[in-house]
């Protein structure tokens, strides 16, 4: 497969996801879109991945200082997605 498909990206989990985004033709590809760092991103892409493991399995989130910090991280992932794929589409 030359081009991920949509059904192929709606069926990868987030850490499948960022190992497609890091790969390097991927990154050169989309990183002008990106207001970060491939490393700022998967920085706080794990924070998120941890917040999303909470909730989706129902477990505990350690405490407040924890959850604060991987909900700033799921906004910083939120909104650099956001922006780039705007970006994206408007180049298109």
């Amino acid at each position: 497969m030359k081009q991920p498909s949509e059904k192929y990206l709606d069926s990868t989990n987030l850490g499948e996801l960022m190992i497609l985004l890091e790969q390097k033709k991927v990154w050169q590809a989309i990183n002008k879109y990106f207001a970060c760092s491939i490393n700022d991103l998967k920085h706080n892409w794990n924070y998120y991945s941890l917040l999303r493991h909470a909730k989706a399995h129902n477990s505990p989130i350690p405490d407040k200082s924890a959850k604060t910090l991987w909900l700033a991280s799921m906004k910083f992932v939120k909104d650099w997605g956001e922006e780039a794929f705007a970006e994206m589409f408007n180049d298109v």
